[in-house]
């Protein structure tokens, strides 16, 4: 919806609703994932969470970041795939075996409202906000994000915790 991820955009980027606290981001990523295999099956694609994390942080913010990256993932997901959502101590990795993406819009796809295809846009959903609500919230923990992707074989997007990001 539209209007929510322009509320959820909007506050990040000023301070946390909800104080820092300690975040077991391997329970959200196994209730995203739960939560997105329906959808998942129907395109028969696996989910897998491998590895655990526990970090400070926002948990609104830590479960946006997996949801858009892990809904992307299956979103864009090739039927009969994997998407994987990888945990550990420093880094948070999504993974599809999907239709990737092509270099030249890489660097962009953070950008808010910005779509690969513009023209897959009604017949995929999404408002082209959720990368950019990622990019907030890494920001905002002081995180590093890093796209990778090669057509036809996938997309990996990492959230690095290394200190670098920040507004």
């Amino acid at each position: 919806d539209v209007i929510e991820d322009i509320l959820h955009l909007s506050r990040a980027g000023g301070k946390p609703v909800e104080e820092p606290q300690s975040v077991n981001v391997g329970n959200i990523a196994r209730e995203i994932a739960t939560s997105l295999s329906a959808q998942a099956a129907q395109k028969g694609i696996a989910i897998s969470v491998e590895g655990d994390m526990v970090r400070m942080g926002v948990e609104r913010d830590f479960w946006e970041m997996l949801y858009n990256l892990a809904g992307n993932a299956v979103r864009y997901g090739r039927p009969g795939g994997h998407v994987y959502i990888r945990l550990s101590a420093g880094e948070i990795c999504v993974e599809d075996d999907g239709i990737g993406i092509a270099a030249e819009h890489l660097d962009r796809v953070f950008e808010r409202f910005y779509r690969v295809d513009k023209s897959r846009s009604k017949e995929t959903g999404g408002t082209g906000l959720g990368l950019s609500i990622v990019k907030h919230a890494a920001a905002w923990h002081h995180a590093t994000l890093k796209a990778e992707s090669e057509p036809d074989k996938g997309t990996r997007i990492s959230i690095i915790f290394d200190g670098k990001g920040g507004e």
